[in-house]
């Protein structure tokens, strides 16, 4: 009966700890992002991952502004629109979102877990080795 308790406590706690805000950080999971691309909402991608990184790959349509330029280059982000932030795992991504906010843009997001978890859902949705969703 306690066991139940706290496990049902925990799984709570755990569903609650991925969707929570950080900071008043707004995420996105991968199929988020893939239901807001497949309605063909007008966002803008912005990839703060190094060039390097960039070039190895990168969701179709994002633009690199690598975190280290990012404040030189805040001019080519529209903030008429909402802007999804990524990075490889979510740790650049929530930098830039701090960063851009104090510039006063309101329509942020993370990709939470960066382009690793939107690699491993376009696998799972597409199957072993499929590149869908990747450039």
């Amino acid at each position: 009966m306690i066991a139940n308790l706290v496990l049902g406590s925990l799984a709570g706690w755990l569903v609650y700890w991925q969707v929570r805000p950080v900071f008043g950080v707004r995420f996105w999971r991968p199929e988020q992002l893939a239901q807001a691309l497949a309605e063909g909402r007008s966002l803008q991608l912005v990839d703060v991952r190094t060039p390097g990184e960039f070039a190895a790959g990168h969701l179709p349509g994002s633009v690199s502004i690598p975190l280290a330029q990012l404040r030189r280059r805040t001019g080519e982000i529209d903030r008429e629109r909402p802007v999804v932030l990524i990075c490889r795992s979510g740790h650049r991504a929530m930098q830039a979102y701090h960063i851009l906010r104090r510039r006063h843009y309101a329509q942020l997001v993370v990709l939470r877990g960066g382009v690793l978890h939107w690699q491993a859902y376009r696998r799972m949705r597409a199957g072993p080795g499929a590149a869908q969703g990747w450039q």
